[in-house]
């Protein structure tokens, strides 16, 4: 009887160790989904920033002043809109997209890709307007 009530109280426990780490291992999952999340965020504010900052200051010149930069893509910009007055990147994210822009005292027009990765961004001042365009 002894080895049967061991047999029993080691499956016990087993399965108390078994449920524990289970629920480390979902913790760990939704905290971590969190922080990427939050991470592509800060890494699409930066780009838009950056962006807004180089299309600034290219304003402030004269046309046809020029400017390229670089900017990095996070995976989940589904697109960028340079349009009227207004710079803005829509993330998808858990539960609803979530947009990201800048807004200037001068109108902006422009294509970016949405691909993630690094690209060059060709920024140029042109009569009543700035326009940035990816490179192919």
């Amino acid at each position: 009887m002894r080895s049967g009530q061991a047999s029993v109280e080691m499956v016990i426990i087993l399965a108390i160790s078994m449920t524990v780490i289970l629920l480390v291992l979902v913790i760990y999952d939704q905290t971590s989904t969190s922080l990427l999340s939050q991470s592509s965020v800060s890494e699409a504010k930066a780009a838009v920033n950056n962006l807004a900052d180089a299309i600034e200051a290219v304003h402030v010149q004269a046309v046809g002043a020029r400017t390229t930069l670089f900017i990095q893509i996070p995976g989940n910009v589904k697109n960028f809109t340079l349009q009227n007055k207004i710079l803005s990147a829509v993330l998808s994210g858990p539960g609803a997209d979530r947009n990201i822009y800048r807004t200037f005292g001068f109108n902006v027009t422009g294509n970016l890709s949405v691909s993630p990765g690094t690209h060059l961004v060709n920024i140029e001042s042109k009569i009543g307007y700035v326009e940035a365009s990816t490179s192919s």
